[in-house]
């Protein structure tokens, strides 16, 4: 599959993790991180396994081995104020190829107080996508 997440606009770095750096009491201050869905090339599209092109790519984070606290997706910087925490984002019915395409996620990630030593490394996954023809 070509499509990924990435850290920049231009589709070069894959994104790799998801980190939050934790305080002392385990509690961490909100980060805000924008990552990017999008392929650099090629000939297909991202659509929804299910009913392609019809069913919307849904974007969620994974993070069963912290207490949520507060995860923010958004599809803009301003969202992250007034979007409600804790949901998917759903972002379209498909996602064609170039960097001109990618879909910027913006994500602000707020976390309780962690028990000492926990795994802080989350991770953004959609769900079941299949790649087709333009």
């Amino acid at each position: 599959m070509t499509f990924a997440f990435y850290d920049d606009p231009g589709l070069t770095t894959l994104t790799t993790a998801i980190n939050v750096s934790l305080a002392a009491d385990g509690s961490s201050a909100p980060v805000d991180r924008v990552v990017y869905l999008g392929s650099p090339g090629g000939s297909n599209k991202l659509v929804s396994e299910s009913n392609p092109g019809v069913n919307s790519i849904v974007v969620y984070f994974d993070y069963s081995t912290l207490s949520p606290g507060t995860i923010v997706l958004s599809s803009s910087l301003a969202g992250l104020s007034t979007d409600p925490p804790g949901y998917a984002l759903i972002i379209g019915t498909q996602i064609l190829p170039g960097q001109a395409n990618a879909y910027a996620i913006y994500m602000r990630l707020h976390f309780d107080p962690q028990p000492i030593g926990i795994n802080s490394t989350l991770t953004l996954s959609t769900y079941p996508v299949s790649e087709t023809p333009v």
